[in-house]
């Protein structure tokens, strides 16, 4: 009996708060979005929605030096894990210039200096997209209770282990804001996007100081006194993973792929057919010219001159008034990564960024 006992730990303490809601790893299996994109912005922490007494009143009490809840590097570590775009860069400029474009006011139609500004440097360095990181605001940290789990707390509690287990519930009100912006036109792809961090689990040990450890040689972990700047920072910790991670998901998600494919005046497919690769168009509008970057350099001239007239030549109208393309391209040299970069007769562009070849 006691075997079977300590062989269910390992499940009891899967909901560990070590571990994000989503799967960064089962997220990895399925194809990157086919976008290069610059992220800018930062997790700027704004004052709460709601005021409430008390050391848990927020999640993030940021110093003046420390303004940012996480790093834009520790955003494009979980999104390179997540596989959740072929290719990111980080916008490095410092925090003012940052902050000036995640505040932005403009009512999501990019006419603002400073995004122009932006915008115009992501088409120079190759990029299809904009990610902004716009704030997070700021929230209390709020006691759910006792969860579901207390049974087992107090079953291990007989053989000292009950602290272990994850037995009490918070949940962060703290709510991030990202939206997405296409580098052509600087139009938001969709509205932003909030994100809140979901209820975490506690441990006795996640949640309580040495005098609640004292108290659970007494009585059971889940009735011990708890300390309030311990659990935020527990809570803290786990939230910010988490929002990273839900990000992550809802970039991989069907609703947004389809998204950014509709945004624009042309939805752009790559495709390998094992000796080629079959670059098809599905237009608004009727297109006037195409170009070829492979790892940002542009095709050469002779490449383009038999790929740009198969590609233009080879226009049809279906019953949807759609304008449709499609044509073949052998790759002259070896790359990594094809850019596509369209223009209608509208002047307006659309490009999609693919992975051809290996690192």
């Amino acid at each position: 009996m006691i075997s079977r006992g300590l062989l269910a730990i390992p499940l009891l303490l899967g909901g560990c708060v070590v571990t994000p809601d989503e799967d960064l790893a089962s997220l990895a299996l399925r194809p990157a979005l086919p976008y290069s994109v610059l992220i800018t912005g930062g997790g700027f922490v704004q004052p709460p929605a709601r005021e409430v007494p008390g050391a848990m009143s927020r999640t993030y009490d940021l110093s003046a030096d420390r303004l940012e809840a996480f790093e834009l590097e520790d955003l494009r570590r979980t999104l390179e894990q997540a596989n959740v775009f072929v290719a990111m860069a980080l916008d490095t400029d410092g925090i003012d210039p940052r902050r000036g474009i995640a505040t932005l006011q403009d009512g999501g139609d990019g006419t603002s200096p400073q995004l122009q500004a932006m915008l115009e440097r992501a088409r120079r360095e190759g990029h299809d997209l904009l990610l902004v990181i716009e704030s997070i605001r700021d929230g209390p940290v709020v006691s759910r209770g006792v969860n579901d789990r207390w049974p087992f707390t107090l079953g291990l509690w007989i053989f000292a282990l009950g602290a272990l287990v994850p037995d009490r519930s918070y949940e962060s009100e703290a709510v991030l804001f990202v939206s997405m912006r296409d580098v052509h036109s600087g139009v938001r792809v969709g509205e932003p996007i909030p994100f809140t961090p979901g209820e975490v689990t506690l441990s006795m040990l996640d949640r309580c100081g040495l005098w609640g450890f004292a108290q659970s040689l007494i009585v059971p972990p889940f009735w011990t006194t708890t300390d309030a700047e311990r659990i935020v920072q527990s809570v803290r910790s786990v939230s910010t993973q988490r929002l990273m991670a839900k990000l992550a998901s809802r970039l991989k998600s069907t609703e947004v792929g389809e998204d950014l494919q509709q945004n624009g005046p042309a939805a752009i497919t790559v495709e390998n057919t094992g000796v080629a690769w079959q670059i098809s168009v599905e237009a608004k509008e009727v297109l006037t010219t195409v170009d070829l970057f492979l790892d940002g350099v542009p095709l050469d001239a002779d490449t383009m001159a038999g790929f740009r007239p198969a590609l233009l030549d080879s226009q049809a109208v279906d019953g949807r008034a759609l304008y449709r393309y499609s044509a073949e391209l052998r790759l002259p040299r070896p790359g990594r990564l094809l850019r596509v970069l369209l223009q209608t007769k509208a002047a307006r562009v659309s490009s999609v960024t693919q992975v051809v070849g290996g690192v």
